[in-house]
């Protein structure tokens, strides 16, 4: 799982450049997870053959090394949807409220 996960996260960073990369939802609240998610990345990195490292041989000529993802566990974990939906709810009965009480 790591691995994959760890590719996948190479590749988004690659493509796309973040500053972070926030991991939520239910598996943000393993303790292993960043640990063995980094060591993975490192694995793919030192792996001459791995996909990410042939992809960037060919996109950049590995002139320059590949840029390694800042990933961070998100603060709300697995609970973002739901306060989002909450806020998104609020934020429209209020809209709704002021726009009623205008009339």
């Amino acid at each position: 799982m790591y691995a994959a996960l760890a590719e996948i996260m190479l590749f988004l960073n690659v493509a796309y450049t973040p500053e972070i990369i926030g991991v939520g939802g239910g598996i943000s609240q393993r303790t292993d997870l960043l640990p063995k998610l980094n060591a993975a990345i490192d694995a793919l990195l030192a792996d001459d053959n791995s996909s990410i490292n042939r992809y960037w041989q060919r996109r950049a000529g590995a002139t320059t090394p590949i840029p390694v993802p800042h990933i961070e566990i998100c603060h709300f974990n697995q609970d973002a949807n739901l306060i989002g939906a909450v806020y998104h709810f609020l934020e429209r009965e209020c809209v709704v409220s002021r726009v009623s009480d205008e009339d």
